[in-house]
């Protein structure tokens, strides 16, 4: 019986394409990878690791927030510039993969603006939750979503979420979307 993969097309799960999709390019089946700069490109290419951080300095250590600003990890405004006074803030994407680096799919916002995060939800794409946890501490990391379903690393692409959060005000809001996962 075929089925849609997760790369959307109707195949046997035992057939060697079954989630085997495009690359980061974008190139059904290329060859190019991310490397550990966040650069799409070709092992072999001459830029391939090239230890140029975000800001151009070599082995510099500064990198993209989820905010598109190009800091020190350390900096006080990392993943900050974009969060307004009131707004929480959903990456829509994450890697998992155990670099460091955005490996927790984490929720965003000022310090003191969250009461607690009422329930985070994690659904695949045909609609079964894959993650969910209720009335935890919203700054916690380790309460958010690792990419591991059943003790493994998800081959999903993307995801849908859905979360209840409430402010130190006590309003509550609704959030849901999709994550990219990036391996």
């Amino acid at each position: 019986m075929a089925v849609v993969d997760d790369c959307g097309i109707c195949l046997q799960p035992d057939s060697p394409d079954f989630n085997s999709c495009a690359d980061c390019a974008g190139v059904i089946f290329g060859n190019t990878v991310v490397d550990s700069c966040g650069q799409c490109l070709l092992v072999f290419d001459a830029n391939f690791n090239d230890r140029v951080d975000c800001a151009g300095t070599p082995n510099g250590s500064a990198i993209l927030d989820f905010c598109g600003e190009c800091l020190e990890a350390s900096a006080s405004q990392f993943n900050q510039s974009c969060l307004a006074n009131n707004q929480v803030y959903f990456p829509n994407i994450f890697s998992p993969n155990t670099d460091g680096i955005n490996d927790i799919f984490k929720v965003f916002a000022r310090p003191l603006l969250v009461k607690e995060a009422k329930c985070f939800y994690v659904f695949d794409r045909w609609g079964s939750m894959i993650f969910g946890n209720k009335n935890f501490d919203f700054y916690d990391a380790s309460q958010w979503w690792s990419g591991q379903f059943s003790d493994k690393i998800r081959q999903l692409r993307f995801v849908l979420i859905f979360a209840e959060i409430e402010f130190q005000t006590g309003n509550v809001e609704l959030y849901k979307g999709d994550v990219m996962l990036m391996r």
